[in-house]
């Protein structure tokens, strides 16, 4: 027997190695305890157990494929597949969507009217429509749209954007997360070429994405005239607001532009008009709009994200700064904008845009998406469309494995097992069993 056989090898094994160690005094305790325990392990081995796991011989199910049960498999799967697809499909399709572009809208004069050219190409051909120093050319356009289904739901309103690569890696790279946590005042090298304004101080905030917020504003009326709320408030994700994000300590009776890292040492970005420490303060008593044009008697301002615009947060933790700054994976994105709870009645509206944010450069395309949600988020076919398109894959498969089945071309035929040979060898000898 296999055990004992282990046992008696063991025994000799260790009556080998005892003959081979140094005699000890059979009185001394140490030595007693020494033959014990080579007793006790005289009936080990180290051979596993004869247990089928150990052993590696555990039961398997080692299937037969054939035509009769393949066949069956990809048309189950395809119709669950399909099945699931359409379901999604259904839910997305509760989902109301509209859209307005407005990249080249009509400009309008001082006066309301029409000036018959588009804001795309008076921004483009003059430069103090986009300068800080001029802040009271604006250029303004009106939009009028009709909406329907978006009564009684809370409604989202986006801006979209097209050919706009902000995946580009030195663009994506381009901040300084410590800055925007307020942990450090001086950009790291990460924000390079915008670290540094010309007189020495350092960006405040740095870098490419922050440079390049959008800037247009928007004022929705209704056909009466009457205006729309828009609120900027919980557009950013709570994480991003309360982590990500934080303002300096502000001094004791001072105000953010007098906090460390937002005072007077820093500079804001080249294309801002307006410092970081200003963002969603409610500090303008005159807005510039298209009736301040040419006229810098004004002595209005601009601020694209102020309350008055519905923008909600100050300093770093403004929100439309921070949904900016989560960069977009696609040169085609929307990113939320305004919240309208409650939905808006069918009818007639007016988008009053001011129009600040170049495209026509890179050739793209800036639009206003009004959109509600369901329980799978907004309006999207991209979900279901992969469930359907892998259902109908699927299917097609198996309606080719169906045809190859029964057609005679192909030849092909399930497998007799009754005829395999198995050729099985034992020790030095082989033998055939049909």
């Amino acid at each position: 027997c296999e055990s004992e056989r282990a046992r008696i090898e063991g025994w000799i094994e260790m009556q080998r190695k005892l003959s081979a160690a140094p005699m000890i005094d059979p009185e001394d305790d140490d030595a007693a305890d020494m033959r014990r325990m080579a007793e006790a392990n005289a009936d080990r081995s180290r051979k596993p157990s004869n247990h089928p796991f150990k052993q590696q011989a555990l039961k398997a199910w080692k299937p037969v494929l054939s035509p009769s049960n393949v066949v069956p498999t990809f048309f189950g799967v395809g119709a669950l597949f399909a099945v699931i697809g359409g379901a999604l499909l259904g839910v997305t399709n509760e989902a109301s969507e509209f859209t307005v572009e407005y990249t080249r809208c009509t400009a309008l004069d001082s006066g309301g009217g029409s000036t018959g050219q588009s804001c795309a190409d008076l921004i483009a051909a003059d430069g103090s429509y986009r300068s800080p120093e001029t802040p009271w050319n604006r250029c303004q356009c009106d939009v009028e749209f009709s909406l329907s289904g978006f009564k009684g739901e809370d409604t989202y309103l986006y801006y979209a954007l097209t050919n706009y690569y902000q995946n580009q890696r030195r663009y994506a790279n381009s901040r300084d997360d410590l800055q925007l946590r307020s942990l450090e005042t001086e950009p790291s090298d990460d924000c390079d070429p915008l670290t540094q304004s010309p007189d020495g101080r350092p960006y405040a905030p740095c870098g490419l994405i922050a440079n390049s917020l959008f800037n247009d504003t928007v004022q929705l009326f209704d056909a009466a005239g009457a205006v729309v709320q828009l609120r900027g408030d919980g557009i950013a994700w709570s994480t991003d607001v309360n982590v990500k994000f934080a303002n300096p300590t502000i001094p004791s009776g001072g105000t953010l532009c007098d906090a460390t890292g937002l005072d007077n040492s820093t500079a804001p970005p080249p294309n801002w008009w307006q410092p970081a420490c200003e963002l969603g303060a409610d500090n303008v008593s005159a807005l510039c709009d298209a009736s301040t044009q040419n006229n810098s008697a004004t002595g209005c301002s601009y601020a694209p994200w102020s309350p008055f615009f519905g923008s909600s947060g100050l300093g770093y933790q403004n929100e439309d700064f921070i949904v900016w700054m989560r960069t977009a994976t696609l040169p085609r994105f929307k990113k939320l904008w305004r919240r309208i709870p409650g939905g808006l009645p069918d009818g007639v509206y007016r988008a009053r845009i001011g129009y600040n944010y170049p495209v026509i450069s890179f050739a793209g395309t800036k639009s206003l998406q009004f959109g509600t949600t369901t329980g799978l988020g907004g309006k999207s076919t991209f979900l279901p469309g992969v469930f359907l398109a892998f259902g109908l894959l699927m299917l097609t498969a198996g309606i080719v494995f169906v045809a190859m089945w029964k057609s005679s071309f192909y030849g092909i035929r399930v497998a007799d097992t009754r005829s395999v040979q198995i050729n099985t060898v034992v020790g030095n000898s082989a033998y055939a069993m049909e």
